[in-house]
């Protein structure tokens, strides 16, 4: 399990409280989290690291 998809399920946690704004920020912060991890990040980082070659290493 990666490090985004604990804190997304932190967040999501959150929208176990009552209060209506929470649950929304809950809701929308775990979306966001999981959106940047999966669909963002993972992508980015493996160009880059295409990119740039063995100097990475």
């Amino acid at each position: 399990m990666s490090a985004g998809a604990v804190l997304a399920a932190a967040c999501a946690a959150l929208g176990l409280i009552s209060p209506a704004f929470l649950v929304r920020t809950a809701c929308v912060v775990a979306f966001g989290v999981l959106l940047e991890t999966r669909v963002v990040r993972s992508p980015l980082v493996h160009a880059l690291v295409r990119d740039a070659g063995a100097r990475v290493w």
